[in-house]
């Protein structure tokens, strides 16, 4: 059971600790701050990852996540999540999209940018970019997953996953630092990997 080089990286190095629920949108709403700063922390990477996607340079990535949060503040009056209309991932695509091609638009004195035009070294197909989001996205929902498993099982379990799949450390040396033996290593990472395999496909399907 090997991760993507990128879920790998994106999962270990995530602590957000929060998954966006129909119920969060309620708490912005009536402009509840801890659902904001949340919010904020939770997508802050996902605004980044796509602004360098569609090609702004690292100095305006922060107006970038600083103008896609004031749209969210804007719109969270009316904005309402029903999923029957569409995946919330294909809406926050939209705006993050549109805020940065808003920008390169500025930057470059232009009235319309056309997102096939855009010089992107990563995208040799139209549609290269939305693959590249759906990438992140699911590195996304993995580390949401872990995040919950790090908070729903035994740390013993969680940390053997780590080592193990995320750091590529051997059952026997993980056996040897927990002073357990390799059956014990192996069911605590068949336990995560099952936790994680039906939390990622619950995200999956609710956003």
């Amino acid at each position: 059971m090997k991760l993507p080089l990128k879920m790998k990286t994106t999962a270990e190095n995530n602590d957000m600790g929060y998954t966006t629920k129909p119920s969060i949108f309620e708490k912005m709403r009536s402009g509840d701050e801890i659902s904001w700063e949340h919010f904020y922390k939770t997508y802050r990477a996902l605004v980044i990852l796509r602004g360098r996607d569609l090609g702004l340079v690292d100095a305006d990535l922060d107006e970038l996540l600083s103008r896609v949060m004031l749209k969210f503040f804007q719109h969270s009056q009316t904005f309402r999540y029903d999923r029957s209309k569409g995946r919330f991932r294909d809406y926050f695509r939209t705006m993050v999209t549109n805020t940065a091609l808003d920008m390169l638009r500025e930057k470059e004195g232009r009235k319309e940018i056309d997102i096939d035009s855009i010089d992107s070294s990563n995208a040799s197909q139209d549609n290269e970019l939305d693959n590249k989001y759906e990438e992140e996205w699911r590195a996304h929902i993995f580390s949401q997953a872990l995040q919950e498993a790090r908070n729903s099982l035994p740390s013993r379990a969680v940390q053997a996953f780590i080592m193990n799949h995320l750091r590529n450390i051997s059952v026997q040396e993980i056996a040897a630092m927990q002073s357990v033996g390799k059956s014990t290593v192996y069911n605590d990472c068949n336990l995560v990997w099952d936790f994680l395999t039906k939390a990622v496909k619950r995200m999956s399907e609710e956003y």
